[in-house]
């Protein structure tokens, strides 16, 4: 329930309850990981993700791509480029890991360097919407891409059709903040950053985040 509504922080301490209680059940770790992220618990998330990644039980591309994440907000953009290489070699069909190790390569090496990587990321996921047109996490990834590599056309379908299905969701908000980034449309990045924030986007998100810094929005 906290965590349906946003309340990251509350939600961890109850997490930290069901971990207590099946301490040898990774998936709970994993979740739990999870929602430290999203309340901006990243040292704390590391030490429980760390173990997760070096158990060669746990074969998931989700705790690589987790640790990458908390990598990438902290600035380690080429440790977050090699985990979400890891979790692209367990899941190679899905266009978010590409679009995420994009993002790292944007910013940690250049955005000539990352432009492959976007290409295969917009590949994926119309394959994707192809089969599921909904497929919201395919279409944000097909625009970040898109708006990453400049491709306008692209970026403004994708756009068009977030717009009328999704505007009100705070991750939406977010993508279209780092999309316009991209693209150097930076009022256009701190408006929609802003919208982000007020419909509840993590805000550790937000301040950790390259593109919305480099976009001047602060919170």
């Amino acid at each position: 329930l906290y965590w349906k509504q946003g309340r990251y922080a509350e939600a961890v301490e109850e997490m930290k309850w069901v971990a207590r209680l099946l301490p040898e059940d990774e998936g709970v770790k994993f979740r739990l990981s999870s929602t430290m992220i999203l309340a901006g618990q990243f040292e704390e998330a590391k030490a429980l993700l760390l173990p997760l990644v070096e158990n060669d039980e746990a074969d998931l591309a989700s705790i690589n791509s987790n640790l990458a994440t908390i990598l990438f907000f902290e600035g380690d953009f080429a440790g977050a480029a090699e985990l979400y290489l890891d979790a692209i070699e367990k899941e190679p069909e899905d266009p978010v890991y590409y679009r995420n190790l994009g993002d790292a390569l944007w910013n940690g090496v250049s955005p000539e360097q990352a432009e492959p990587t976007f290409v295969e990321a917009i590949h994926l996921a119309r394959r994707q919407l192809a089969i599921n047109p909904d497929d919201s996490y395919a279409l944000s990834s097909l625009m970040v891409s898109a708006a990453s590599i400049g491709d306008v056309d692209a970026y403004l379908r994708a756009k068009k059709k977030m717009v009328e299905e999704w505007a009100s969701d705070p991750q939406t908000q977010y993508d279209f903040a780092i999309a316009a980034s991209r693209l150097g449309e930076m009022e256009a990045a701190q408006d929609h950053a802003r919208q982000a924030y007020e419909l509840g986007y993590p805000v550790a998100f937000l301040r950790a985040d390259p593109d919305i810094t480099a976009s001047g929005a602060n919170f």
